[in-house]
């Protein structure tokens, strides 16, 4: 017998960069690292996420990065509120621990930049 379980659909992308700071001098992060930033969050706070390599290529420049993904995964629902909070909590702490300056946040019908203070 196949089972159905269903929830609202919600997805949600944490784009990061991995050169810290704004210097080609800075070293730059890896994606174990971005990996090990999010085991921890999932840990702590019983979540899944995925983590995507990703080039970002700008004016005068390129970057490796990585796209970290949140759904409403139907075994265990959540109402996008709690999601949202989630995923703003877990880009703090990329933005915080791979010394980033900004991090957008991608969500269904908004997007988030968050700035270093």
């Amino acid at each position: 017998m196949l089972n159905q379980v269903c929830s609202l659909t919600y997805e949600i992308k944490i784009y990061c960069g991995l050169r810290q700071g704004y210097s080609k001098e800075l070293p730059l992060h890896d994606l174990e690292e971005v990996k090990s930033i999010c085991q921890e969050y999932c840990d702590t706070n019983g979540f899944c996420v995925t983590v995507s390599p990703i080039e970002f290529i700008y004016t005068d420049g390129f970057e490796p990065g990585a796209v970290v993904g949140i759904i409403n995964y139907p075994r265990f629902p959540r109402v996008p509120r709690e999601l949202d909070s989630a995923a703003i909590i877990l880009a703090k702490m990329l933005l915080e621990k791979l010394g980033q300056e900004r991090i957008s946040v991608v969500m269904p019908t908004n997007t988030i930049m968050l700035e270093k203070e």
